[in-house]
């Protein structure tokens, strides 16, 4: 990207087809930033999406979603999931320079209240440029791994840590049927279970049961003929996140999650997926969780914090 000292927001007529075309564009796109995220939002969330491209002067850099939701009458509340988003990798320098602009376009002194957390790698040069545009951490980011589907499948299953490829290995002869299931709704369920359990803070089966059918990749399981694990993924632009797994006592002991992980992963593969985000791992809260998504071998990503 060309040296930039100014970024412009600009608010257009965006239709979701030049949406969906632009955000092909990013590198590493993020569920967040989808349209079919935003619309849901919106009908589950009440939270109205406000979708702009970002500009160097006349050359079309990037793209941002904004969440804002109105509290009596009067005060906004916006927020930033994972975005902006850019074309070419942008320094940290440029990801301030947005932030600012936003920051700008949403002022506090006209009762908005919005919070960024930006797609950007924790680093000393992404702490200086904060700092000297006045933006203000407020809370940690979010950690996850990406996994390039570009690679030729040999390599990606060599890339896989021995003990995960071991109990794929196993589950392959195991007695397992695996399916793409008509409806999710109980998969769904069951991941509301699990965040009610867990205290995870994703997105609610409500609201991923409002996104479009063809943007889901759902696996299923059985063994026996009894539902022993499923898996769910999420495509956006030219990437995918892999949003909910779950997996029954009898699935644990077959090693079925190992299987629908790697046959998705080669159905995403074929189907023109570039990357996959493996939907968050938080090895603080979930380390059984993080050291199996960690099996994978993905490159680990973290933003650098959410900023007021």
């Amino acid at each position: 990207m060309p040296p930039v000292t100014e970024l412009r927001l600009a608010f257009e007529d965006i239709t979701e087809s030049d949406w969906q075309h632009q955000l092909e564009r990013v590198p590493r796109s993020n569920l967040f930033q989808s349209w079919a995220f935003g619309e849901a939002m919106q009908t589950v969330e009440g939270q109205t999406p406000r979708r702009a491209y970002l500009y160097a002067r006349d050359l079309h850099v990037g793209l941002v979603q904004a969440f804002t939701v109105r509290k009596f009458g009067v005060l906004s509340f916006t927020r930033i999931l994972r975005g902006p988003l850019f074309f070419q990798p942008a320094p940290p320098d440029i990801h301030a320079i947005a932030l600012k602009e936003i920051k700008r376009t949403f002022p506090l002194l006209r009762l908005n209240w919005s919070t960024v957390m930006p797609e950007v790698a924790p680093s000393p040069a992404w702490q200086t440029a904060a700092e000297s545009r006045g933006l203000n951490r407020i809370m940690d980011g979010y950690e996850t791994a990406w996994l390039d589907l570009r690679k030729p499948e040999r390599v990606l299953r060599s890339g896989l840590k021995q003990k995960w490829r071991n109990q794929l290995s196993k589950a392959e002869t195991a007695a397992l049927s695996v399916e793409e299931p008509a409806s999710v709704d109980w998969l769904l369920d069951h991941y509301d279970r699990q965040r009610r359990d867990r205290r995870y803070t994703g997105p609610s089966g409500k609201l991923l049961a409002a996104l479009p059918r063809d943007a889901l990749l759902a696996l299923s399981a059985r063994a026996q003929g009894e539902l022993v694990a499923g898996v769910l993924f999420v495509r956006h632009g030219l990437d995918a996140t892999y949003q909910v797994g779950w997996t029954g006592e009898a699935g644990r002991d077959l090693n079925a999650h190992n299987l629908l992980l790697w046959q998705a992963l080669l159905r995403l593969k074929a189907a023109g997926v570039r990357f996959l985000d493996m939907g968050g791992i938080d090895a603080a809260v979930q380390p059984g969780i993080a050291h199996f998504k960690q099996g994978l071998g993905g490159e680990t990503f973290h933003c650098a914090g959410v900023y007021l």
